[in-house]
């Protein structure tokens, strides 16, 4: 049965969390940001403006040189020992090519069942 909890600092999340969320909680997650373009226009976008509208890719905070540059997406994700990856963006689908390689990038270097 799901429940409502509160985490220690007042958050509320529905229980159980999807895979994803819980390897988020412990800080096992790889943030690829493959893309900083974006055609909206959100008011809440996150992005900072070194990111937003360019086309740049960020492993957590490391930026690649060119989208070729993969070492660092493999490095990164064997540093803090992730056991899964959150593709964002920018909005990831303007580049999907890109999108699926480095997916196939990371199933085939850290393994099948790479988040």
């Amino acid at each position: 049965m799901r429940k409502i909890r509160e985490w220690p600092k007042g958050s509320i999340y529905i229980d159980p969390l999807s895979k994803g969320c819980e390897l988020c909680k412990k800080g096992a997650k790889l943030v690829l940001l493959v893309t900083g373009r974006c055609p909206a226009s959100c008011f809440y976008c996150p992005l900072s403006e070194k990111k937003r509208g360019k086309d740049v890719i960020y492993a957590d905070e490391w930026k690649l040189d060119n989208e070729k540059d993969t070492d660092k997406i493999l490095e990164e994700a064997k540093l803090i020992e992730a056991e899964g990856a959150g593709i964002t963006g920018g909005d990831p689908l303007l580049v999907w090519r890109r999108t699926l390689d480095y997916i196939s990038l990371l199933k085939e270097n850290l393994g099948e069942d790479f988040h």
